[in-house]
């Protein structure tokens, strides 16, 4: 798929099209830290994280990484988080999987 076939794909048919996420919203972890994520459906306590693989090169990124989730989880929410590579793939587990826990909150 082409960059434009994602950016104007109708993706309220894979969820409910008023449960659309929020882009690039601030939540603050159990810690206090606030953290800026990719993806926030208030309504079902889930964050969307659209991963890029290249800054999980260095282990000191990814072991960061690790703990903002944790941080974020801890509060009570849920993360998930998915690639390119399971974006454009209309029958890719990782997507089917969290999609359904959308509609399931729903």
């Amino acid at each position: 798929k082409t960059a434009y076939e994602i950016s104007t794909r109708d993706w309220s048919s894979d969820v409910c099209s008023s449960d659309l996420p929020t882009p690039q919203m601030w939540l603050q972890g159990v810690s206090g830290r606030w953290w800026r994520v990719d993806f926030w459906w208030e309504e079902f306590g889930v964050i969307g994280e659209s991963d890029g693989m290249v800054k999980y090169d260095d282990r000191r990124v990814l072991l960061e990484e690790k703990s903002r989730q944790l941080d974020l989880e801890g509060t009570g929410l849920s993360l998930h988080r998915w690639g390119w590579t399971n974006a454009l793939r209309d029958d890719d587990p990782l997507m089917t999987q969290f999609l359904t826990r959308l509609r399931r909150a729903a």
